[in-house]
């Protein structure tokens, strides 16, 4: 649960350049101070505001709307809790993005709160400076998990699909097409797809349009309902 906390914010200095508006929740008082003194003296662009949880009255918008990313400590290892933070930050809160700060090898929790839509998650015994630069790149629009987190995810090559047989009245798909379709029929979000399969997020939506072109599908739910219909996808050569 976010339950109210008085907020401490660092102040940014005249004549500085246009400040990054962060937000660090952490139960935890010794750590989030330290983390936010740390970040704000590696990275005078961030404005930050340290927090043991979010006060109520900001579930219906921020007071001074200037705060946008949120860093939010998930090293509990308590994933659904921690996918629930993340949904209630960019939903009720409104933050733009989430960054999740996981324990190193929590493979579970940075998987579901990436699923839950952050933009990134950073295993808590990184470095400050690859925090800061995680920072500066949601902020441009880019994710970031760690090669360990991926590798825990799939820690063997891809299992090779059968090829079934063609099934009456479904066009044929590639391999990569096969799969992306798989993974949205099972609920998965294209961030997610993309890192599941090492691709890109911009190719899994190419992927996507394809086949709801070939399928005749008006959106990506009415792709998964169709798709789920089928006992196999039928393969290219």
């Amino acid at each position: 649960m976010l339950k109210q906390s008085v907020p401490s914010v660092m102040q940014p200095k005249a004549g500085e350049e246009e400040r990054v508006e962060l937000t660090l929740v952490d139960p935890r008082e010794i750590m989030r101070e330290c983390l936010a003194a740390a970040l704000a003296e590696a990275d005078q662009a961030f404005s930050i505001t340290a927090l043991a949880a979010l006060p109520p009255s900001w579930r219906n918008g921020f007071p001074t709307g200037r705060l946008r990313i949120a860093l939010l400590n998930g090293e509990k290892g308590d994933s659904a809790a921690l996918a629930a933070d993340v949904t209630a930050l960019l939903g009720p809160h409104g933050f733009d993005h989430v960054i999740a700060l996981c324990a190193k090898g929590d493979a579970a929790s940075m998987v579901d709160a990436l699923g839950a839509g952050a933009a990134a998650v950073v295993p808590a015994d990184a470095s400050l400076d690859l925090l800061r630069h995680v920072v500066r790149l949601v902020m441009a629009g880019g994710t970031y998990a760690p090669a360990s987190a991926l590798q825990a995810l799939e820690p063997g090559p891809a299992p090779k699909v059968a090829k079934p047989a063609a099934v009456a009245g479904l066009p044929p798909l590639t391999p990569r097409q096969a799969a992306v379709v798989e993974a949205l029929r099972r609920g998965k979000p294209n961030k997610l797809i993309a890192y599941e399969l090492n691709m890109c997020e911009s190719t899994v939506k190419v992927h996507l349009r394809t086949v709801m072109k070939k399928m005749r599908a008006q959106s990506r739910t009415h792709l998964a309902t169709m798709m789920g219909r089928h006992e196999a996808l039928a393969l290219s050569a």
